[in-house]
């Protein structure tokens, strides 16, 4: 099976399958989160082949990223495909938010993912992307991607004459989707050897945003690239600096774009490291598929209360074993137990969890936005 017959095979399941919730959740978070309009009037047959083509992209990035990563003895782990495109595998190797679970992992419900399995499995090596290169080159070909170029010798030196050796720097990728590895490779220079001390002073000087979710996938695999060249993988937790910018939220004729509204209004009083925050977005994850267990026949409001109060009491506890020891308190605290209860009380549980998934760099973002930056480029 080659890229195109499973492009085909997907469309297919999808159109009979696309009142089911499995199917339904995730490609409309994603029509929202990336302004496609999604009612009766607009074409959703195109939309529907650009999600799916996309969610191929994905999941050829997350297998090169693999790949790359076992070439590593201290990577070297056994582990199953769904680990792999849900990112568990990566944060196995201290990588907090690179190839976390998205819309794009639609493909993991029970009736596709055999599917997945045997067009992994069967061409492991081929039909699967060799580079992230190609997968770069076809998104850009079929205009998935914005892309322009600043390769060119006289934008790299008008860049490396304006970033200072102590510049803090925001990224827009906005309208592009090179200006990211250039930097990256300025900034290196600047250092008189790559090790692990320069890596971190480098990721805690820049942040990348962007407006849609493939970008992002293109370009943490950037910052994937650079943590595995310099051999630091599994060495230390990295949170890969790379964000989503609410450019606002596409029209939906459910009730959902006023709640995903309501969750990013309710995050923009975060005040968190981004790596913290981060964290603990991944941590409510596991106390939303606690409500999906909980509250499979209905919404109840004394379980609905008693789940929330143990996040609570989660963030509150000292976590000297993990990377993020701090207790969480005050409005930090009292802001994500309020995100958590409209995830699992204003819509399913289920439906709480995808979204939760797609909203964490829209949430980190609106942390870092606030920050002071020396340069925006």
């Amino acid at each position: 099976m080659n890229r195109v017959e499973l492009k085909g095979e997907l469309i297919k399941r999808f159109d009979a399958n696309h009142l089911n919730a499995a199917y339904h959740g995730p490609w409309t978070v994603w029509c929202m989160l990336n302004g496609h309009p999604l009612d009766e009037s607009s074409n959703n047959s195109q939309l529907l082949e650009r999600f799916v083509d996309e969610t191929i992209l994905v999941m050829g990035i997350k297998m090169q990223a693999f790949r790359n990563a076992q070439k590593l003895q201290a990577s070297h782990k056994i582990c199953t495909l769904a680990e792999i495109l849900t990112g568990e595998y990566f944060r196995s190797l201290a990588l907090s938010n690179f190839f976390d679970e998205d819309a794009y992992c639609w493909i993991l419900n029970k009736e596709i993912f055999p599917t997945i399995e045997a067009y992994v499995y069967e061409c492991d090596g081929g039909n699967i992307d060799d580079c992230y290169e190609s997968v770069f080159e076809y998104a850009v070909r079929q205009e998935l991607v914005n892309h322009n170029s600043i390769k060119n010798s006289d934008s790299m030196e008008i860049l490396q004459r304006s970033i200072k050796d102590t510049d803090f720097v925001l990224i827009n990728e906005c309208d592009s989707l090179s200006k990211t590895r250039n930097i990256i490779t300025i900034i290196l220079d600047q250092y008189s050897t790559a090790s692990t001390d320069s890596l971190k002073f480098l990721l805690a000087r820049i942040a990348t945003v962007t407006d849609d979710s493939l970008s992002q996938v293109l370009l943490k695999a950037i910052y994937f690239d650079l943590i595995f060249n310099l051999g630091e993988l599994g060495k230390e937790w990295y949170l890969a600096p790379v964000y989503r910018k609410s450019t606002g939220i596409g029209p939906n004729p459910s009730n959902l774009s006023k709640i995903i509204t309501g969750i990013l209004k309710q995050g923009s009083i975060l005040s968190m490291d981004p790596f913290y925050l981060d964290w603990m977005l991944y941590r409510m994850e596991q106390y939303i598929n606690g409500g999906i267990l909980r509250l499979r026949d209905g919404s109840d409001q004394h379980t609905a209360e008693a789940i929330c109060t143990s996040y609570q009491d989660y963030l509150n506890a000292a976590k000297p074993r993990t990377p993020v020891p701090d207790r969480i308190e005050g409005s930090n605290s009292d802001g994500l137990v309020e995100i958590l209860r409209r995830l699992i009380t204003f819509v399913s549980p289920s439906v709480g969890l995808v979204i939760i998934q797609n909203l964490k760099p829209f949430l980190t973002g609106q942390v870092v936005m606030m920050d002071q930056w020396d340069k925006h480029i």
